[in-house]
């Protein structure tokens, strides 16, 4: 159940932090609001994800995996992870423009963190909780606890605040970032 998140997280974090790159030429000609070029990056990577997420589905209804009330809280973890790839695109967009080899490192670094991440692997003891501190972690054992109605989302409410502030924190400073290297985005190639 992790990897359906994984196909959708890791290609919208890369394309992602490359659209502002792969645009320039657009933003530099014209008043374009640039934050917009992360997120169509993460729709058009949302078909996929959720006709692979609509075949999750079907495929735990055949295995005999009955959706109870918690189900409905993958919609709060769908927001989630839109909300935290919308924020780290933003912030990595405006990095990857102005340092090229942040591009490399940041591929690099996404396929570290796949097996960082508890995609296809349950990590236990102290090892769970050191890999708590990735956000990622946090979305993918949230779309096992609404399939597997293993618990609520606000039954660990230091964690969710965690999570949450560390996506505005996120947001915060892409944000400022777009706004303040938007017109020397050019100068940068």
């Amino acid at each position: 159940m992790g990897l359906i998140p994984w196909f959708f997280i890791a290609p919208s974090i890369i394309q992602g932090s490359n659209s502002v790159y792969s645009r320039i030429g657009l933003v530099s000609k014209m008043n374009f609001p640039i934050s917009i070029l992360p997120t169509i990056k993460m729709v058009v990577a949302s078909y996929q994800f959720f006709t692979l997420l609509t075949f999750l589905i079907v495929l735990t209804l055949i295995y005999g995996i009955t959706p109870t009330l918690q189900f409905l809280q993958i919609f709060y973890y769908i927001f989630a992870m839109y909300m935290f790839l919308f924020s780290l695109s933003t912030f990595t967009s405006t990095i990857s423009t102005i340092i090229r080899d942040f591009q490399v490192f940041l591929q690099s670094t996404i396929r570290v963190l796949m097996y960082m991440s508890p995609i296809m692997w349950l990590p236990s003891g102290r090892l769970a909780q050191i890999l708590r501190l990735n956000p990622v972690y946090y979305i993918i054992e949230g779309f096992r606890d609404a399939f597997l109605s293993r618990g609520w989302f606000f039954e660990d409410p230091i964690y969710t605040l965690y999570f949450w502030v560390l996506t505005f924190t996120l947001l915060y400073f892409g944000a400022n970032a777009h706004v303040k290297f938007k017109d020397d985005f050019m100068d940068y190639m």
